[in-house]
């Protein structure tokens, strides 16, 4: 579970802000034409539902189906900004970090950032849509992904690494209610 949590800071903008293959016109923000979905996580053929996210032009944000007691209730990133909020609504509480260099690359286009290289290896249908599927080859000894990438959505549909899988499962294209995007009420942002 550990695993699956520290990958979850690193979904908030790969799979909220959504980067387009190539590096694509990303400057105020996702491109795409807005989705709903949920998000899968786990170990092949254990895949359990963790997430639902909303990405529009306006930003990311994820809701956990089952937040953990002291964890986040949701997150929301905010890709012009180049920032995301962790919100715990029993705190009244945000804590605002600004994304980090790969975080931002990958937002912006380049999926792979970080690795020494990407290649296309073919293309597959996952969650009901077509797919261009890469390997992005890790520069050191660490294990290298695999991204299954839509190019209609801009964004990852599936990606493994070290047998860990997360996969965007129930999607539905179109923009999400704009508010969904704004820090609820009363909270208060700590950097």
């Amino acid at each position: 579970m550990a695993c699956i949590m520290n990958s979850v800071k690193r979904l908030v903008v790969v799979t909220a802000a959504l980067w387009a293959a190539g590096g694509g016109a990303y400057a105020g923000g996702y491109q795409g034409p807005g989705l709903t979905a949920d998000i899968y996580m786990g170990y092949q053929g254990t895949l359990q539902p963790m997430m639902r996210v909303y990405v529009g032009s306006n930003g990311s944000r994820l809701v956990p189906f089952n937040p953990a007691d002291d964890g986040p209730d949701l997150y929301i990133a905010r890709l012009a900004e180049g920032v995301q909020y962790e919100i715990f609504l029993d705190r009244h509480r945000a804590y605002r970090e600004l994304m980090d260099e790969h975080e931002l690359a990958s937002a912006r286009g380049n999926f792979c950032s970080g690795f020494a290289s990407k290649t296309k290896t073919g293309v597959e249908t996952v969650s009901g849509r077509q797919t261009e599927v890469w390997n992005c080859r890790d520069a050191g000894d660490g294990p290298d992904q695999v991204v299954w990438w839509d190019p209609e959505l801009k964004v990852e549909i599936r990606k493994s690494r070290g047998g860990l899988v997360v996969e965007l499962r129930n999607i539905k294209v179109g923009q999400p209610d704009p508010q969904l995007f704004d820090l609820p009420t009363g909270i208060r942002v700590i950097n």
